[in-house]
């Protein structure tokens, strides 16, 4: 059994943390996007722009958690009171329970603020995921900004 510690999201993690979603989009999820929506996408999370843009574009979440494994940042999840932003989990994670503690942590800090309902815009291959934690398809699948996405909405 892998132990795994969920903390805070910290500045210095920014570029460890960027890093993993980029990758682990790209790796999953490229195919859902055209051109322009994976780089529009890419480009906030793209250590050649700079720490202090990835540093920035993550710190505006309030709600920001890293899932550490041997002191590396393994899964990141962050967003809103009533909204997540990005869920991701490094490839040799998968099917670990990871995203499931990130998740858990996440839904435990917003029902003790009292927050009645969390939604987020998944990629294809995260809907079975949230499916499997209550979280229900809200409208059919769109394009955002370029990304295939599947509105979805669970009750707290």
């Amino acid at each position: 059994m892998t132990t795994i510690r969920i903390r805070r999201l910290k500045c210095s993690d920014a570029g460890e943390a960027g890093a993993l979603i980029a990758r682990t989009y790209r790796t999953f999820n490229r195919h859902d996007a055209t051109r322009k929506g994976l780089a529009g996408f890419l480009r906030h999370y793209d250590p050649s722009n700079g720490l202090e843009s990835i540093r920035e574009h993550l710190l505006r979440t309030p709600l920001r958690y890293v899932a550490v494994h041997n002191d590396k940042i393994v899964g990141v999840i962050r967003g809103f009171e009533r909204y997540i932003v990005n869920l991701y989990v490094h490839g040799d994670y998968h099917r670990m329970g990871v995203g499931s503690q990130l998740l858990a942590r996440y839904l435990y800090c917003c029902r003790r603020k009292g927050v009645r309902d969390i939604k987020l815009r998944a990629t294809s291959y995260g809907v079975p995921f949230y499916q499997k934690h209550g979280f229900k398809r809200t409208t059919g699948v769109r394009m955002f900004w370029g990304l295939r996405i599947q509105p979805m909405k669970k009750m707290l």
